[in-house]
């Protein structure tokens, strides 16, 4: 089933990716109204939000966006410990989209490596903590496997 984009929805599109990267990248100010009329003409043509879209540059290479402390957003190059709240608020942008506008993998990170290994700690210690004070017992961790004799035959 096709869904069908307003004019206003591919214009709100084109002028989020245009806050974007005039966020990021230094532009004078009497080549604004160009590169807005190019970002429209390619969301445009990509069908609107979400759309494949060909012909813009990332601000970041893909291979160099993703670091162990640090994302880039390719929409304005800043480097990030947490991509969804940013692409939302600056960006208009759900990861989805985002995965989508830059043909990334679904599972392409949003958070950096060591934010998600904190929170996973702070997780634990807190679930720990949280049985430990209403007299749950915490599962026990079970012993390594032994491995089986061989029988040599």
């Amino acid at each position: 089933m096709s869904e069908t984009i307003t004019k206003a929805q591919v214009f709100q599109a084109a002028a989020t990716v245009a806050s974007g990267y005039l966020a990021g990248n230094k532009t004078p100010l009497e080549d604004v109204p160009a590169v807005f009329a190019k970002i429209l003409e390619i969301v445009a043509a990509a069908g609107g939000p979400g759309g494949n879209i060909t012909g813009l540059e990332p601000a970041a290479k893909f291979n160099e966006s993703v670091g162990r402390d640090f994302i880039v957003c390719l929409v304005c190059g800043k480097k990030l410990r947490s991509l969804k709240h940013h692409l939302r608020s600056l960006h208009s942008l759900t990861p989805e989209h985002y995965r989508s506008m830059w043909n990334l993998p679904h599972n392409y990170p949003m958070v950096a490596e060591e934010l998600a290994e904190v929170r996973s700690t702070v997780s634990r210690k807190t679930q720990a903590d949280f049985k430990a004070a209403h007299g749950m017992s915490l599962p026990q961790a079970k012993p390594p496997k032994q491995p089986k004799p061989r029988k040599d035959t």
